[in-house]
Parts: structure tokens; C-alpha cells; sequence
């Protein structure tokens, strides 16, 4: 039972590495195209709108939303939002 467990959570992990790749190229895809407008851009209220949606989801999910927030802070670092 373990192993077949075990072997579901190393596929659930291979998918958040393929998320978290396909997050930060459309981020680097916005960062291009904010750069190439007129637009105007208010990262950190974008980050804010992002952290609400998370923990509401978060919530929902019954994980702890301060697990959530931490974690999204540091993709948010990564990234051009925060």
C-alpha cells in the first residue's frame, strides 16, 4: 500500500514541476508584453489578488492557508509580480 502511495505522490509532484514551468513562462510571456506596452501595471496588487484567491481556495480545499500563502510567496518572488 505504501509504495503505490508513495508512487502517486512522486507523479502529483512531477505535475507541480510541470505547472510551476508553464506559470513562470506565461509570467516571463506577460513580463514581455507589460514591457512592449503603454499598459499600466500594479504588481503588487496583482500579487495581492493572486494570495486572495489562493487562501479562499486554500479554504475551500481545508488546507491551511498560511501553508498556501508561504508557498506563493516564494513563486511570487520568482516571479515579476512580487
Amino acid at each position: 500500500m505504501i509504495p503505490e502511495l508513495r508512487k502517486k505522490i512522486d507523479q502529483i509532484d512531477l505535475k507541480l514541476v510541470e505547472l510551476l514551468a508553464e506559470r513562470l513562462d506565461l509570467d516571463r510571456k506577460i513580463s514581455y508584453e507589460i514591457d512592449h506596452s503603454n499598459e499600466e501595471w500594479h504588481p503588487k496588487t496583482r500579487a495581492v489578488e493572486i494570495l486572495d484567491k489562493v487562501k479562499l481556495k486554500a479554504d475551500l480545499l481545508g488546507l491551511d492557508e498560511h501553508y498556501v500563502t508561504e508557498i506563493y510567496q516564494v513563486i511570487l518572488a520568482k516571479s515579476r509580480m512580487d
